[in-house]
């Protein structure tokens, strides 16, 4: 390493240096190890370097103590330290170390950090150890925040809900469940009681009381409360700056509820529903990520229905961005209606198969269509204006592949020829087709065509002059216009890759 250190501090470790390094010492653990104390000095530890040194200390485990206060030092370190969570609790051990993390927890306001540690706690202590190991945090006022943190993430503590609900005489106990935020029918139930036992006059006590009564209500109540005031009238629309307000605001107070089991689903497609009504975009993206985040099939199908109307540009990325993540879930019913859809809404849902979870459906929406679309943007109405909603879709469509022309394909023609770079490969045969529509009458299709071919990168020398042939007999044959004009483009795109090819560099290459 010492051949590779960094050109401004001989002492550092370049990213070269360590990459060789690593590579060169695979098998030889014993060399690894003397060289850890190096690479956890802080001025060597970089994204790339815990990327590697992170899985293999956590493989280490206890073999690795010696270089414990490296990683203890390590975990400070905003950008790199969640990287190291894993390894130092498996190198330290439950014991010493779940305590620790939990300090760090609530010394740090880095979700990532905060993620990482969740994460690792889990992976590395039972569910009844972690249930101890919250209690304890739980009775030390430093260390409460961070236990009621990962309670609202779902990490199960009974105990200390019990050690809670036994002491809410103590008004600090109210507190804690307010906190928590979440369904707790013990909690509610002896809240209520102490509620309805306290004097009028201690107004205090008694707001302190009510507040976490309705914290700990069931979800469909506290969600009924918070979407009262949000719902419009379906017949009239929502659509006054008074109901904008109300939709955030519902939508606002659900994200504070904390994880939302599926089987209330319900609370959520309603704010939805009413968020949409307003057009509040920011609301929308809030609830449809909650709606994402259980994971169902029918919240994913839900937002998918969502999807299919294009009534907002913003949000209609949004939910595609969202469906390609889970994909999975929502594959049959794409598939299911897929063969029903025109025009804009097929386009978009065609770009949601690029998500490599759906290749097989992208395989199987080739076949079924791609040779009568290539023909599509030839026809007499490929100059005809796609209907709307074309123009909900327009960040989602310029997502794909080619540089459009405009804010979304207008034409028919247009929209064909993006759906051929969203689906076929670039075939000798498909770039025929695509030169065709170049050389054609048909100029948002013509110019479109020339943003598709621009983007391929042919690897094969033999291909391209045939391409670039076939160009110049279209130019020959094409009369002087913006069709003349389209060719030549691509015939200057075509011999400067040649001219690549030529180049020393690639010559040397």
């Amino acid at each position: 390493m010492a051949q590779y250190g960094d050109p401004e501090d001989e002492a550092k470790v370049s990213a070269k240096g360590f990459a060789l390094f690593w590579k060169f010492t695979e098998g030889y653990e014993r060399e690894r190890f003397a060289a850890l104390p190096l690479l956890l000095a802080e001025e060597n530890l970089t994204a790339q370097t815990v990327s590697v040194l992170g899985p293999f200390l956590a493989d280490q485990g206890g073999r690795a103590a010696a270089v414990l206060p490296a990683l203890r030092a390590g975990l400070r370190l905003p950008p790199i330290g969640p990287g190291l969570v894993d390894a130092f609790l498996s190198v330290q051990g439950n014991e010493i170390g779940i305590a620790h993390l939990l300090t760090v927890y609530a010394a740090s306001s880095d979700d990532a950090m905060h993620t990482a540690i969740e994460a690792a706690l889990r992976k590395r202590a039972s569910p009844a150890e972690l249930d101890r190991r919250l209690l304890t945090a739980a009775n030390k006022p430093a260390l409460l925040p961070a236990a009621l943190d990962l309670m609202r993430r779902g990490m199960a503590s009974p105990a200390t809900i019990a050690y809670f609900i036994e002491r809410l005489s103590d008004p600090s106990a109210a507190d804690v469940f307010t906190a928590l935020g979440q369904d707790i029918p013990q909690a509610n139930q002896r809240l209520r009681a102490l509620l309805a036992a306290t004097d009028g006059a201690d107004g205090v006590r008694r707001a302190a009381l009510s507040k976490a009564v309705a914290r700990t209500a069931p979800l469909a109540e506290r969600g009924s409360r918070a979407l009262a005031a949000g719902s419009a009238d379906p017949a009239r629309g929502c659509t006054a700056p008074a109901c904008f307000a109300v939709a955030c605001r519902s939508a606002s107070l659900l994200a504070s509820l904390g994880p939302i089991p599926p089987a209330d689903s319900g609370v959520l497609k309603t704010a939805y529903r009413d968020a949409s009504r307003a057009n509040a975009t920011q609301c929308l993206a809030t609830v449809s990520n909650m709606l994402a985040d259980l994971h169902s099939r029918d919240a994913l199908e839900f937002l998918y229905e969502g999807f299919l109307g294009g009534l907002n540009e913003e949000h209609m990325y949004l939910l595609s961005q969202i469906l390609q993540r889970q994909i999975g879930l929502v594959l049959p019913r794409i598939e299911a209606d897929i063969g029903s859809l025109r025009d804009g809404p097929l386009a978009a849902v065609e770009s949601l198969l690029s998500a490599p979870a759906a290749e097989d459906a992208l395989q199987r929406q080739r076949a079924r269509v791609l040779p009568a679309v290539l023909a599509l943007p030839l026809r007499n109405d490929a100059d005809e204006l796609v209907p709307e909603p074309i123009s909900g879709y327009g960040l989602v469509i310029r997502s794909g592949p080619g540089i459009l022309i405009g804010r979304y394909p207008a034409t028919r023609g247009a929209l064909a020829v993006r759906r051929i770079g969203q689906l076929a490969p670039m075939t000798p045969a498909v770039v025929s087709a695509l030169l065709r529509v170049a050389a054609g009458p048909y100029d948002e299709a013509g110019y479109q065509a020339v943003a598709v071919l621009d983007r391929i990168k042919n690897d094969d020398p033999g291909l391209r002059a045939a391409r670039l042939k076939e160009i110049q007999k279209l130019l020959a044959q094409t009369p002087p216009g913006f069709a003349h004009t389209r060719l030549g483009m691509l015939e200057m795109y075509c011999r400067s890759l040649s001219d690549d090819d030529a180049s020393p560099a690639a010559e040397m290459d």
